[in-house]
């Protein structure tokens, strides 16, 4: 059976995540690490979530997609009254989009938070930072949630698991690469020994991929995080 090992894990800014935790049995790999609590603010400002919750969330996040693209698209007529009205209404049109879409993808965490007690929603407050679950095998990949729940109005404590935020599932194999062995030491090409994992988070995806060494047979990893592209607009 080959032996798995895996680099650094890091956050956002570089600093070592010690809350990272790795194991590998046969051949799944089960990885658990600390999460970061969903931020609130923009579910803040949606009306009535208090009284209907995540039905609330998607009916103004849909409706923020709708009149956002009403605007952004109908903002081009606006050129005929004054040309400044146009690209302040593509930017109006565009936000209102991006808030919509920020809302929809919060739907299932909006639900979530309905205390099981006093059954009032938009009740429960994350109580800790939540745990994050990945399970990989040749076939599958999957990633669960477990959030930690305090109740606002009646203390209830809970939590609940869930794939929200997160979409996974497994990749293509890429070209071979040079990568010296972590165990053995040598270097050569090395090929990937099964599909990558691959995970989305707010539309950016992360790819893991399993290299084999051809010398000893240890399987090393890699974790490359493809940042969204940047556009650039030159004037004449």
């Amino acid at each position: 059976m080959a032996e798995i090992t895996g680099e650094t894990q890091t956050k956002n800014d570089g600093e070592k995540d010690k809350d990272y935790s790795m194991e590998c049995l046969q051949e799944t790999r089960i990885a658990v690490y600390k999460g970061k609590m969903v931020d609130r603010r923009i579910l803040n400002w949606v009306p009535f979530i208090n009284t209907f919750g995540g039905a609330a969330t998607r009916i103004i996040g849909m409706l923020g997609i709708i009149i956002g693209i009403i605007i952004a698209s109908g903002s081009v007529f606006l050129l005929e009254i004054n040309w400044f009205l146009y690209p302040l209404g593509l930017i109006v049109g565009m936000l209102l989009i991006g808030a919509g879409v920020s809302l929809t993808c919060n739907i299932e965490y909006a639900e979530a938070t309905k205390c099981k007690k006093c059954h009032k929603n938009y009740a429960y407050e994350e109580r800790e930072e939540p745990d994050i679950k990945e399970l990989s095998n040749a076939n599958s990949f999957k990633v669960t949630t477990t959030r930690y729940w305090k109740c606002k109005h009646c203390g209830y404590i809970d939590s609940s698991e869930s794939p929200a935020g997160t979409l996974s599932y497994k990749g293509t194999k890429g070209m071979p690469r040079e990568i010296e062995c972590e165990k053995c030491g040598k270097t050569g090409l090395s090929f990937e020994c099964r599909d990558p994992d691959t995970k989305e988070i707010r539309g950016v995806p992360t790819i893991r991929r399993y290299y084999k060494c051809k010398y000893c047979g240890n399987i090393s990893t890699t974790e490359v995080e493809i940042p969204p592209p940047s556009y650039h607009f030159v004037g004449n």
